[in-house]
């Protein structure tokens, strides 16, 4: 959702193919300075497929576990798909 959409939500990004830690730790750090009660980290389109997720994830949570360690955190995995019958797959597989 672009941030003109979101009505008054700041939105922390960076360009595609950006390192996703990376903007996690950028978005710690703003919701930080202004004193953010909440702070949603979406790294939407990480396919199951891809050959470094659980990589790419554990570089993540080590982010948010440095720099936010006090924090309440909260972990949902969701998975888009036509037909469920090929969405619980990647499920059972991360």
């Amino acid at each position: 959702m672009g941030g003109n959409r979101a009505g008054g939500v700041d939105i922390i990004s960076h360009s595609e193919g950006a390192d996703p830690a990376a903007v996690i730790y950028d978005g710690i750090q703003a919701s930080k300075a202004r004193k953010a009660d909440v702070l949603i980290c979406d790294t939407a389109g990480r396919l199951h497929n891809k050959k470094n997720l659980m990589n790419e994830l554990n570089k993540i949570f080590r982010v948010v576990e440095r720099e936010y360690p006090e924090a309440k955190k909260r972990n949902n995995i969701s998975s888009r798909c036509n037909y469920w019958s090929k969405c619980h797959i990647p499920s059972k597989s991360i």
